[in-house]
């Protein structure tokens, strides 16, 4: 059993959780909740079983909609209090950031940043950006939450990830290692297009307004600031495959 650790960015402890790993295995895990980060010791993060990723998936949308605070400049390993080191790297054509220690110990990574790192995130194309621009004027940031103004441009202004989603074929491939029925997994790639994405927040949004005998017009602003793509996805797909783990 792993000793409890704070984390790098906030220092308060993180919540030690246990998740499925490969041929039977369990990993346990680090989670930082204000932070939205996750410390990973040595080689944990290509551990992890497709049930250990639904298993983090419903841990992201519980938590997507909650403020993220920007990590600090200056952190430090939860294992040896040296400094941790930003780092980048590729996986195929998607490029990743963390902090790792440089004594080998892990490294902390972002909930949306190890979904970019699993190959779960993808840029929207430039068609996918114009007919998104047709249903929203603003949506957040999935890696840093701040508001993205459609018509001014296609990526945060503020940490320059540009507007994403859940990719639907690695979703798709991940269901079918947890063996998923074929209608099911058939139906991934239509549930996460991103303006079908909308159109149910839309819809909810005005059941829930109904619900409590509010106004029955829609107001767009009163929902277009919790759009957030790659969250709203994993809600869709969670809703769905409610039965999976």
């Amino acid at each position: 059993m792993k000793n409890r650790m704070n984390c790098p960015s906030c220092h308060h402890p993180l919540d030690a959780q246990t998740f499925a790993g490969n041929y039977g295995k369990t990993i346990p895990l680090d989670l930082c909740s204000t932070y939205h980060g996750i410390w990973f010791d040595r080689h944990e993060n290509l551990q992890l079983s497709p049930q250990a990723i639904l298993h983090l998936f419903r841990i992201i949308h519980a938590q997507h909609a909650e403020y993220r605070r920007p990590l600090l400049e200056r952190m430090l390993c939860p294992r040896c209090g040296t400094p941790l080191t930003h780092k980048s790297d590729r996986q195929r054509n998607t490029r990743f950031h963390y902090f790792a220690c440089e004594r080998g110990h892990g490294r902390f990574i972002t909930f949306f940043q190890f979904l970019r790192e699993k190959n779960f995130v993808r840029s929207l194309s430039l068609k996918e950006v114009v007919e998104l621009k047709k249903y929203l004027t603003t949506l957040n940031c999935s890696n840093c939450g701040a508001v993205v103004d459609m018509d001014k441009t296609s990526r945060c202004m503020y940490c320059s990830t540009p507007i994403s989603m859940l990719d639907s074929q690695q979703v798709e491939k991940t269901l079918r290692e947890l063996h998923q029925k074929e209608d099911k997994r058939q139906a991934v790639d239509s549930l996460l297009h991103p303006t079908l994405v909308v159109e149910r927040l839309k819809a909810e949004a005005e059941s829930r307004r109904q619900h409590e005998h509010l106004s029955a017009a829609l107001d767009p602003m009163a929902w277009q600031e919790a759009v957030e793509l790659v969250g709203a996805g994993i809600g869709t797909l969670l809703d769905v495959f409610l039965d999976i783990e």
